[in-house]
């Protein structure tokens, strides 16, 4: 069994800034009323966040906060509508010493989509992530998301989903996404 070397402890420091791609599906099967459809949402929006926290090389936690905010047109209302994308939570990784490569895991338990001007999913998600540093001072990375949404967020009030409404019927939104990022850690 091969042992894995801990040298002494120190901080990292990483800022990033990245393109999110993301699909979010909502599946309404109401049977009685043909004119609702489901919710079905695609994009890309640019972001940025910071993972910071103690590393113990070659492993590495802490925090993972990132935001996405965005203003786009909205061809229902003819108008503007703003969408943000907010996550925190903690991440645990691993640096490869013989090449330079990161791997490492988030669990979003902060995962709060904005997509209208009074609606909001939030719920929790994971993430994997691997960097590469293409030179001493940056890193590109790609990160993988699965989001499940369980509350609508609405001026009425929350709803925790799923949730039958008299005819209608709610499942559970899921949204998938793909972050590529360009970031400078500091170790």
């Amino acid at each position: 069994m091969m042992a894995i070397p801990l040298r002494g402890m120190a901080a990292y420091f990483e800022p990033y800034i990245g393109r999110l791609h993301y699909t979010l599906n909502q599946d309404r099967t109401d049977t009685q009323d043909p004119s609702l459809k489901p919710l079905f949402l695609r994009g890309n929006r640019w972001g940025g966040g910071l993972r910071y926290g103690p590393s113990f090389k070659p492993f590495f936690f802490g925090i993972d906060i990132s935001y996405f905010p965005v203003k786009r047109l909205d061809s229902f209302s003819n108008g503007v509508t703003e969408e943000t994308f907010f996550f925190f939570g903690p991440t645990l990784g691993y640096k490869l010493e013989m090449v330079p490569i990161r791997v490492w895991l988030t669990f979003n338990y902060i995962d709060r989509f904005r997509y209208a001007e009074a609606k909001a999913f939030s719920g929790k998600s994971l993430k994997a992530g691997a960097g590469v540093q293409i030179t001493p001072k940056f890193s590109f990375n790609f990160e993988y998301s699965k989001h499940l949404y369980s509350r609508l967020e609405q001026r009425s009030g929350v709803t925790h989903l799923p949730t039958q409404n008299n005819s209608l019927s709610l499942e559970r939104p899921s949204m998938t996404s793909i972050l590529v990022s360009l970031s400078l850690p500091i170790w």
